[in-house]
């Protein structure tokens, strides 16, 4: 637990002065930080003792008296508090720092009281009502009205902020050159992510996207290996790089530019937000092309460094074109995996065309429609 409320109840003058987990939104928390060499006296632990001490030490006696009585039992003969008055002034001030609610339930409770120790029943409602968690934003989670999902949520907290770091950083380059702010897109790319999850496809051919918006795939800039190049020549290649810039990355974005509109111009930010570079592309349609390009990039990328270490009798440019003509097979292959598992929404059906891009509707002899990859055929005759 990370808090507790103000105790209020007799058994407040047993409550422990000191640092204490239970008692971290408490002032009393920071008391050990302020009044150090009372804390480490060790004569006075909890708000009764300091109230009780706060009080004979006020009580004017005779400087003999206060050096023979007072100063060993409440200060162990320490030179700081020997001035009955300096001593006074110290535990006056740590008094004031007690919650004032905790001093006044010990003041206003009779002798008798403060000796009877709470039932456990006591302590159990006392706990209950008072003990939760801090939260990032808003009141405390009480314990009393924790949920399973309030929980989650609050384990998550550090992984979200996190996630939404590397968001920000992935929306910095997806937009590089545009005249976008990255807080704005954040709802977007958020929706996106949704989105790509609910799509009717194996989980893991969405799994890359995922990993690429958080930068959780291998390259050489992420891991800090700064000697390591590209068979093209790009030293420490990153992710913009593998997945925009390479020329096997870009033998899988020139494969989507041939299936668009001649006058269509597509740009990073369409395939890593899976923006639909054209109307005539329907947006269900150009996320599945998205996720098979980003995998098949991956592929590509994957194949080429293997060659780098397993063929270097090959040329740079030969294990160059073989990755690129793996990554654009896959791309296709993916997209045919699609329409394999036959689940897409029948709004497709109606939405997408004979002559849609990538992805079209056949009528078979029943009259009934069904999802076709649409691949061009000189395409197929060159590979």
């Amino acid at each position: 637990m990370a808090f507790v409320r103000c105790a209020l109840g007799p058994w407040c003058a047993n409550a422990p002065l000191w640092c204490n987990p239970w008692l971290s939104v408490v002032p009393t928390a920071c008391l050990e930080d302020t009044f150090v060499v009372i804390a480490e006296l060790g004569t006075i632990n909890t708000v009764g003792q300091a109230l009780q001490a706060h009080q004979e030490i006020s009580v004017f006696v005779p400087h003999q008296q206060y050096v023979e009585t007072l100063w060993p039992f409440w200060f162990r003969r320490c030179p700081l508090f020997l001035d009955q008055q300096a001593a006074q002034e110290q535990l006056a001030e740590l008094v004031q720092a007690i919650p004032i609610a905790w001093r006044h339930a010990v003041q206003q409770s009779t002798p008798q009281q403060l000796l009877q120790a709470p039932s456990t029943r006591q302590v159990w409602e006392m706990l209950w009502a008072r003990i939760g968690w801090k939260r990032p934003r808003g009141r405390p989670l009480l314990l009393g009205n924790a949920t399973v999902r309030a929980l989650t949520q609050l384990q998550a907290a550090l992984h979200q902020v996190a996630a939404r770091d590397k968001h920000k950083a992935f929306l910095q380059e997806a937009t590089v050159g545009l005249n976008l702010q990255v807080e704005t897109l954040l709802p977007e790319l958020h929706s996106l992510l949704r989105n790509l999850w609910k799509l009717p496809w194996d989980n893991s051919r969405k799994e890359v996207f995922w990993r690429l918006v958080l930068d959780g795939l291998p390259s050489a800039a992420r891991m800090h290996m700064l000697g390591v190049s590209c068979d093209c020549g790009a030293v420490a290649p990153d992710r913009q790089h593998h997945f925009w810039g390479c020329p096997v990355a870009q033998a899988v974005t020139q494969v989507l530019q041939q299936q668009l509109p001649p006058q269509c111009h597509m740009q990073r930010v369409n395939v890593w937000l899976c923006r639909p570079p054209s109307p005539i592309v329907h947006a269900g349609v150009w996320q599945v092309v998205c996720l098979a390009a980003v995998i098949s990039m991956n592929k590509g990328r994957k194949l080429l460094y293997k060659l780098s270490k397993s063929q270097p009798a090959l040329s740079a440019q030969q294990r160059i074109d073989i990755a690129c003509k793996v990554a654009v097979a896959t791309f296709w292959d993916m997209l045919v995996d699609f329409v394999g598992v036959g689940m897409c929404s029948p709004l497709w059906l109606a939405e997408v065309g004979l002559a849609h891009p990538f992805l079209h509707v056949m009528h078979d002899a029943e009259g009934l429609g069904h999802l076709q990859v649409n691949r061009p055929q000189q395409q197929q005759e060159h590979q």
